[in-house]
């Protein structure tokens, strides 16, 4: 593979109510190659996906904070890998990423936001 693509994410909240974000799903999108899923979740039900180095759940399991006219930041990164097909060919990395915030702000309203990220090539 090689080097990744790395990127953060820096959610920021314009209101004055904060909430807590509690589940983080991504695709990104490789032309010419499948997408690539994973979601991160603070529901203790869920297995934890070992993908961005999101901050780790609070000890509540309520999940990240986004604190009123506050942000949060989220690291990503993506990589080609190519086996012996691809001979010495090297692809440019040009992600496309979807990335959906789930969560319940401090009204006690679920929230949701989903997010279209378009890189330049590297």
């Amino acid at each position: 593979p090689r080097d990744p693509y790395r990127f953060t994410l820096v959610l920021t909240q314009t209101h004055a109510v904060g909430m807590q974000i509690t589940k983080v799903e991504w695709t990104v999108y490789q032309p010419g190659f499948g997408p690539a899923t994973g979601t991160v979740s603070c529901l203790k039900t869920m297995i934890q996906y070992d993908g961005p180095h999101v901050p780790k759940c609070g000890a509540d399991w309520k999940g990240w904070r986004l604190p009123q006219n506050g942000e949060l930041r989220l690291p990503f990164q993506s990589s080609v890998g190519c086996g012996t097909p691809c001979g010495s060919t090297l692809y440019a990395i040009v992600p496309i990423w979807q990335v959906t915030v789930t969560g319940i702000d401090d009204d006690g309203q679920p929230r949701q936001a989903v997010i279209d990220i378009r890189l330049p090539a590297r």
